[in-house]
């Protein structure tokens, strides 16, 4: 198998687009760091209820009454 079939494998975005982001935005990505046990969590949390980490991100960040009300707030900002 070529190297660029073995990345795309798998739930997610492919492993190069992952890489050529980071490169692109080294500063962002470095924010998004998760501590190990919150990473070991949330891989099993998310993998028992059949969903890969970053849907199941999704699904609680913009699930979030909160974050939605923050999100509209913003989008107002910008707006005005």
């Amino acid at each position: 198998m070529n190297s660029e079939s073995e990345e795309s494998k798998g739930p997610g975005r492919p492993k190069s687009k992952v890489r050529r982001e980071e490169k692109a935005n080294p500063n962002e990505y470095k924010t998004m760091l998760l501590e190990p046990y919150m990473h070991r969590d949330l891989k099993m949390v998310s993998a028992l209820m059949g969903k890969n980490m970053r849907e199941f991100l999704e699904e609680v960040f913009y699930g979030n009454t909160e974050v939605l009300k923050t999100l509209e707030k913003i989008k107002k900002l910008e707006e005005s």
